[in-house]
């Protein structure tokens, strides 16, 4: 198992920062739930969730209420084991 911690930070906090309060949803793979979310409220500028996974996925992020949608492949991480990769 790994231990996945995804954060959320605005790239640009002087002219476009994260509201304290406001939620960011996290869409994760299918097997981790139904509907397999977390919503994360944003603090310090920040919004972060933190979950256990056997292997990458796609994770996407909805920010500024829906308006930016954000992708990573987990598998592309630098640094992540082939294993990871691969499963």
């Amino acid at each position: 198992m790994y231990k996945i911690h995804l954060k959320v930070l605005s790239t640009n906090p002087a002219k476009n920062p994260l509201q304290a309060g406001d939620l960011i949803l996290f869409a994760l793979h299918n097997t981790f739930g139904d509907p397999p979310i977390r919503l994360s409220k944003v603090k310090d500028q920040c919004a972060e969730t933190e979950f256990y996974s056997y292997g990458s996925f796609t994770v996407g992020a909805f920010v500024d209420y829906g308006t930016t949608e954000l992708e990573l492949d987990l598998a592309e991480v630098q640094g992540v084991s082939n294993y990871f990769k691969t499963h």
